[in-house]
């Protein structure tokens, strides 16, 4: 990190911290009157992904994580 940057390994509260297949994992989920969000961030891969809905019987999380998966192995 240069100096005076900010922090972007550290995430905001709302965020839940995993390791999943030995990365580190940023992930918040979101239901609001049928609309639907993921957004996963994966810090050490320099990846973000946000799914964002109007579908009530979207699984943002499922959809996040495949687009995760399709991504990460490209690498």
């Amino acid at each position: 990190m240069r100096p005076g940057a900010p922090d972007t390994n550290t995430p905001p509260s709302a965020f839940t911290v995993e390791t999943v297949g030995g990365r580190v994992r940023h992930t918040v989920y979101g239901t609001d009157d049928g609309m639907r969000s993921a957004w996963v961030r994966f810090p050490g891969e320099r990846l973000v992904i946000l799914v964002l809905t109007n579908d009530a019987t979207a699984d943002a999380r499922a959809m996040a994580q495949r687009l995760a998966d399709r991504v990460l192995t490209a690498r």
